[in-house]
């Protein structure tokens, strides 16, 4: 009788045991970094070397029971494997912060501009480091559809963007024709961007049009140039 209760207890310290160095039971462990160690699976063990990497800021990726058996016989690790699910800690990007980046990248090209965002097009769930840092990148800053990518320290995901933009400008009243002067018939007028040809002016003092305009034209250095100066002796 006491034979048994010495191998029962034995038995059971075994069991007790081989629970502590176990992999972890389908629960979900932290970590600070993009890679999965050994001491990540079995905590305590002491062994430092990479079981997976590339776990991207709040990603997720499973240890399967296949793996964790693996590593035991490569190990030696008296243990019983199990699955489990490491998650590499981070900081999620919120909608109105990549909405923020776009438009004060849009404001240093459009300083005199109201820009509104309407759509933004990306993956969900993206993730930076604990400070929240990002960057962005737009290939073609421009009033309307252009193309991004965004950079969370890990790697770079990609993203449209559709903006629409309003400045004022002059813009004219009448029809006007070509060789006349524009000042008298034209008015202050918030417009769309997108309408633009060219670059505004600021003064249409002494400006005349070179083709004809019909009314409602935002006036841009395309449709006008300096009234020239008359000949000497030119009637006025």
């Amino acid at each position: 009788m006491k034979a048994m209760k010495t191998a029962l207890f034995s038995l059971f310290f075994l069991i007790i045991t081989a629970a502590s160095f176990s992999a972890y039971a389908a629960n979900v462990i932290t970590i600070e970094n993009e890679c999965v160690t050994v001491e990540d699976v079995f905590p305590g063990i002491g062994i430092k070397d990479q079981v997976f990497c590339g776990l991207d800021y709040g990603e997720t990726r499973k240890l399967s029971v296949q793996l964790a058996t693996h590593i035991i016989n490569k190990y030696n690790i008296k243990a019983a494997p199990g699955e489990a699910y490491f998650n590499r800690r981070g900081k999620k990007i919120q909608m109105s912060e990549i909405e923020a980046k776009i438009y004060d990248r849009l404001s240093q090209i459009y300083p005199n501009a109201e820009i509104q965002i309407e759509k933004v097009r990306i993956q969900s769930d993206i993730y930076t480091d604990d400070s929240g840092r990002f960057s962005i990148d737009i290939s073609n800053p421009r009033i309307g559809g252009m193309y991004g990518r965004l950079n969370n320290g890990f790697k770079e995901v990609g993203f449209t963007v559709y903006v629409k933009g309003f400045i004022e400008v002059f813009v004219t009243t009448d029809r006007i024709r070509k060789g006349d002067l524009i000042a008298n018939n034209i008015k202050v007028e918030k417009v769309d961007l997108s309408r633009l040809r060219g670059e505004p002016i600021t003064n249409p003092e002494g400006l005349i049009a070179v083709r004809g305009l019909g009314a409602g034209v935002p006036i841009t250095s395309e449709y006008v140039s300096e009234q020239p100066d008359l000949p000497e002796g030119a009637a006025v």
